[in-house]
């Protein structure tokens, strides 16, 4: 039988370093593309993939008759986040190096810490966003395996390089 604890820990390497390239391939699609970007983690279904921004077009309306961009302010206003908002919607990027990714077995999303979220994400939904100035939010990716392990994933801001901890790294915002 094999020793499930190194399939575990291969597992958790390979997820680390599959999303540290769906993080450099959405950093240099936003600025190929000149558009913005973001990388979504959701937790429940344990899945990350990326997403462009399709701007909206200037006095365009919805089904009702009313501005979409009422419908954008108010959408980002509920979800609480202090993010840059522009209108719009966003579409999944089906390309290859940025098909949605599930994590393999034995490895779960553990947590998510970016400038916009106040604290640690968890559960839910969350993201990281990419501008197309070639500027990246400064966060942290938490990945767990079997046990204790935790590998912790570090996005540049100014870089989007990423740098992969073998342990759990906590997240500092600027000036702390």
């Amino acid at each position: 039988l094999p020793n499930l604890g190194i399939v575990s820990s291969h597992n958790l390497k390979s997820a680390a370093l599959t999303i540290a390239g769906m993080i450099r391939a959405t950093y240099d699609r936003a600025a190929i593309k000149n558009r913005q970007y973001r990388l979504v983690f959701d937790f429940t279904e344990n899945t990350v993939w990326s997403e462009y921004l399709v701007p909206e077009e200037e006095g365009s309306t919805n089904e009702e008759g009313e501005e979409k961009e009422e419908e954008s302010e108010k959408t980002a206003e509920e979800s609480g986040k202090a993010e840059v908002i522009a209108m719009g919607t966003y579409e999944i990027d089906d390309s290859e190096l940025l098909e949605k990714y599930s994590l393999p077995a034995g490895v779960k999303l553990a947590g998510l810490e970016s400038v916009h979220s106040n604290g640690e994400v968890k559960e839910g939904k969350d993201f990281i966003l990419f501008l197309p100035n070639g500027f990246v939010e400064k966060s942290h990716i938490h990945l767990q395996g079997s046990g204790d392990t935790v590998f912790s994933l570090e996005v540049s801001p100014l870089t989007g390089n990423t740098r992969v901890h073998e342990e759990y790294t906590p997240f500092a915002k600027e000036g702390e």
